[in-house]
């Protein structure tokens, strides 16, 4: 810190600007370089090169998984589940669905494969090929799911949070 001399013969006292950089990596020692220089509206560069004649760090490591933190996936089921995890979940329940209506249902044991599951009626020589995705309802009751990337399937089955399945188009019972 320095004093300067301001009119009046009054004193008051400045901080330097190593000073506040300081003062502002106490208050947060997470703080970038590119936020203390936006808070003092000074250059990156000025900020790097005074942290790193302090000794500081400029950078730190960023966390490996890039992918959408736990409290950012939607709660599917009634809790959080990853979002692989609410895929094979949602895939086993249109198993089931496809099961209790009498379909014979076989998984695709490839995780790129042209569709999840394949399942035939009971008695038929027909293969359905069907997508599954997970959904949500909106407040107007319309489904709404990411959108699929490929069109080799016969049926998109969208599975909901309260383990409702619904097949687009519908499955006929036969």
């Amino acid at each position: 810190m320095s004093i300067d001399k301001i009119r009046n013969g009054q004193y008051i006292f400045v901080m330097k600007t190593k000073d506040l950089i300081l003062a502002i990596r106490r208050e947060n020692e997470n703080a970038t370089v590119s936020e203390i220089a936006d808070k003092l509206k000074i250059s990156r560069q000025a900020v790097h090169q005074t942290l790193t004649r302090m000794g500081l760090p400029t950078t730190f490591p960023r966390p490996l998984y890039k992918g959408p933190t736990p409290e950012k996936i939607p709660p599917l089921f009634g809790h959080r589940l990853s979002p692989h995890f609410a895929a094979a979940v949602a895939e086993m329940l249109v198993a089931v669905d496809l099961m209790h209506r009498g379909f014979d249902v076989y998984k695709s044991l490839a995780s790129c494969g042209a569709c999840d599951l394949v399942c035939i009626k009971r008695g038929g020589n027909v293969a359905i090929r069907v997508e599954v995705k997970t959904a949500r309802r909106q407040m107007n009751g319309k489904l709404h799911h990411s959108p699929h990337t490929h069109n080799r399937f016969d049926v998109l089955a969208l599975v909901c949070g309260d383990k409702s399945v619904t097949y687009l188009p519908d499955l006929v019972d036969e």
